[in-house]
């Protein structure tokens, strides 16, 4: 159906990113206002590549049927799991008459990945293992002494008796 002067258009709008905005945080909490007041079946975020995506581009991340009244995060958007580069995302609310209403904002992706960086870690002292050290040792050589060989006594010749007249 086509929008006439009387149409109640809903109030639907993402309220934390903004058209052409540059992202490079590692994800972003979409934050959304989707009501109508005359009503509606139901509500989704879809995202896309590219800053004019085709019909068939879409793919839905987030549906509801709730009203959401007063900004509120619904969905948390991982950029780092997109690449980097334009995304396109779509507000889409259908009416219970089959019309429909939408907001696309377009964005940037430049979150970029942080390289691995090497924490140097203490590597522990090796652990010595005892070896055995052979340490030379002196052969002691053999002196030989000469064997003691006992002298014979001599005897001394005590005084000889003698004889007395």
């Amino acid at each position: 159906d086509e929008c006439d002067q009387n149409t109640h258009l809903p109030n639907l709008s993402f309220q934390n990113i903004q058209d052409g905005e540059t992202v490079t945080s590692e994800s972003i909490d979409l934050r959304v206002v989707a009501n109508a007041d005359q009503g509606f079946s139901f509500w989704r975020i879809d995202i896309a590549e590219g800053t004019n995506p085709g019909k068939k581009d879409w793919q839905p991340i987030y549906t509801s049927e709730n009203p959401v009244t007063e900004p509120s995060n619904v969905y948390t958007l991982a950029l780092s799991e997109l690449g980097a580069g334009d995304y396109s995302l779509r507000l889409y609310m259908e009416g219970k008459n089959g019309g429909y209403y939408q907001k696309v904002v377009r964005f940037l992706n430049s979150y970029v990945m942080p390289t691995d960086v090497v924490i140097p870690t203490n590597t522990p002292a090796p652990t010595l293992t005892p070896t055995e050290t052979l340490i030379p040792t002196e052969i002691p050589t053999i002196v030989e002494f000469p064997t003691f060989t006992p002298i014979p006594a001599i005897e001394t010749p005590t005084d000889l008796p003698t004889a007395s007249p």
